[in-house]
């Protein structure tokens, strides 16, 4: 009991939104306030659970629970042991994914799957980047939406490659590089595509719309 409330002494906590509608309570060390410790969680619209486990020093350690946007249980992933058990693996509909690799006729195949899911870890990359709302601005003055494709590629090692946005306007597609800034690392990793068991490069594919009011934009 003594050691917990010293533990916690040494700890404050935070708040953070990731979208208007996903938001994380979290504490840092007292002496090093970049570096998470202890409890964490993650809510849809401030009251539907979308995440629940604990840091250590900064990493994510022991099981995570993961929910989708419902509150319903899709995921528990093991930080300690790198292993996943899927409470649901019909991600989310939309979503589509490609290999580096040719796939051929008879070739066991496994998509590449966000740690954490649709809503925890796709919709907060998709979300906040105003480097690419500036892009968009200088190609495409005065317009005021556009249809937008994010790709992400995946690493056989399971991590964040690259993400990448195709913007749509008048039939005329462009090609932007972005980066992901304002997430931890933790948020970009993901269980790997495989082809016949062996992980392979993979990418993840969802399209989304952008209209801007003024200088602001949203999904």
């Amino acid at each position: 009991m003594l050691a917990g409330c010293a533990a916690f002494s040494q700890t404050v906590k935070r708040t953070n939104d990731l979208t208007p509608q996903i938001s994380e309570k979290f504490f840092v060390q007292k002496t090093n306030k970049k570096i998470r410790e202890g409890e964490y969680t993650a809510y849809y619209n401030k009251n539907i659970l979308l995440a629940s486990g604990s840091y250590d020093n900064g990493y994510r350690t022991g099981e995570w629970e993961f929910y989708n946007n419902k509150g319903e249980h899709i995921q528990t992933y093991n930080y300690d042991t790198n292993a996943m058990t899927f409470r649901d693996t019909s991600g989310k509909k939309g979503m589509k994914y490609y290999f580096s690799q040719d796939v051929h006729k008879g070739d066991t195949v496994t998509n590449p799957i966000p740690i954490g899911g649709y809503y925890f870890v796709i919709v907060p990359m998709m979300f906040y980047h105003p480097e690419l709302s500036a892009m968009i601005r200088r190609t495409y003055p005065g317009v005021e939406k556009v249809q937008v494709t994010h790709i992400f590629t995946i690493s056989p090692e399971g991590l964040l490659a690259k993400h990448q946005a195709m913007v749509t306007v008048d039939g005329k597609n462009q090609l932007y590089n972005l980066s992901d800034l304002n997430l931890d690392d933790e948020y970009k990793k993901f269980v790997p595509g495989t082809i016949n068991g062996k992980p392979v490069e993979s990418k993840i594919t969802q399209e989304t719309q952008l209209a801007f009011t003024s200088n602001v934009y949203y999904r």
